[in-house]
């Protein structure tokens, strides 16, 4: 690889953990494996999600091609100053917030195990663009990507493929346990099992570390801008 290519990978890197992480979204995945048709919800609910990002992109290229700069959003530096601050204080938040809560926040998956044994797969696919579509950070991690996209000089179909691999790699954590659910089909009950064991006992945790730190990262860039 070369510089270029390097600094790009480095600047979405953060992005990609940012929109992955998201420890109640694994345990929705995980719910819809172990309840009836879970295979076929779990695809659903995570092939919904990748379909409302396609589905934006798709919107941004259209937007981008009827004002003759197709591939070429041109985000002005202010408005990618605004979004890094934004990034930011909306991750301390929420790293407050959750800590606030830490003590009160034991029961909160069990109307999602409801919902997991009720729900169908076309339902769970509407679930998954819903919870996308009602998301407000993924729309600032996809605006902090095609920034950094742009200012990378790349266009046309190169554009679209990376911007495409970074929507996967964005859901590289709740397609996990999908591909343990396949590969190890005989081992997958137990490991799953302990998997949603650690993340409800430690989601909030994860939770405050990781919106500290990328709260703390972001605001960084924004002074270094």
């Amino acid at each position: 690889m070369d510089e270029s290519t390097i600094n790009l990978v480095i600047k979405l890197f953060p992005l990609i953990v940012g929109t992955a992480v998201v420890p109640s979204l694994i345990i929705l995945v995980i719910l819809f494996l172990q309840s009836n048709q879970g295979l076929f919800k779990a695809s659903a609910f995570v092939g919904g999600m990748v379909a409302w990002r396609l589905f934006l992109v798709t919107i941004f290229v259209y937007y981008a091609y009827i004002f003759e700069v197709l591939f070429s959003l041109q985000i002005p530096e202010r408005i990618h100053l605004a979004i890094l601050i934004m990034l930011g204080i909306i991750l301390l938040i929420v790293a407050f917030n959750v800590q606030r809560k830490k003590n009160s926040a034991s029961n909160k998956f069990l109307n999602i195990t409801e919902i997991a044994d009720r729900i169908n797969p076309p339902l769970a696919f509407v679930l998954g663009a819903v919870l996308m579509a009602t998301g407000i950070k993924h729309y600032v991690f996809m605006l902090d990507a095609m920034h950094s996209l742009e200012i990378s000089g790349i266009s046309g179909s190169q554009w679209t493929f990376t911007i495409i691999l970074f929507i996967l790699a964005a859901e590289m954590l709740v397609l996990l346990p999908i591909l343990i659910y396949l590969l190890l089909p005989k081992r997958s009950g137990a490991i799953l099992g302990s998997f949603k064991y650690f993340l409800d006992r430690y989601s909030s945790t994860i939770v405050i570390i990781f919106c500290t730190t990328l709260g703390f990262f972001f605001l960084w860039r924004a002074y270094s801008i």
